[in-house]
């Protein structure tokens, strides 16, 4: 299974994450936009360069779960058609963050973030981690 967590940066994706791979246990993969840039040194958020960024998170994605690993994704990742692609070729659970108070990265958020529109979940961040925690884990069943 790939639980791929989207959303502008700031709404708690690799916060939640972090928690997320520690309850499904070992053997579960987590990839970062943040940590993938600093493997594959890349400071290019235009187009390209974010399809590059993903295109890679997406490669190790599939070919993790295919070897039976759970993989959690936790990247801006704003662009639909490549979400689609592989929501369309694996099993994947996509998860649009979302949050009300300003986290301090606004000023990086994405302005043609393009929203998911079918087979995917809202998760609505809050200020208190726990809850939120305990909010995403009955979302995601687990």
């Amino acid at each position: 299974m790939i639980y791929l967590f989207i959303g502008q940066p700031g709404s708690g994706k690799t916060t939640m994450a972090e928690l997320f791979v520690r309850r499904l246990g070992s053997g579960t993969i987590w990839i970062d936009g943040d940590d993938l840039r600093d493997i594959f040194p890349n400071t290019d958020y235009s187009y390209s360069g974010r399809i590059r960024n993903i295109e890679k998170a997406f490669t190790i994605a599939r070919f993790m779960s295919v070897k039976g690993h759970n993989v959690v994704i936790s990247m801006v990742c704003p662009y639909r058609a490549i979400r689609e692609d592989l929501k369309a070729n694996n099993e994947v659970t996509e998860v649009l963050f979302e949050r009300d108070e300003h986290a301090g990265r606004e000023k990086f958020h994405v302005e043609n973030f393009e929203q998911p529109l079918e087979k995917f979940l809202v998760f609505k961040n809050g200020a208190d981690l726990r809850r939120s925690f305990g909010e995403l884990s009955l979302l995601l069943g687990v």
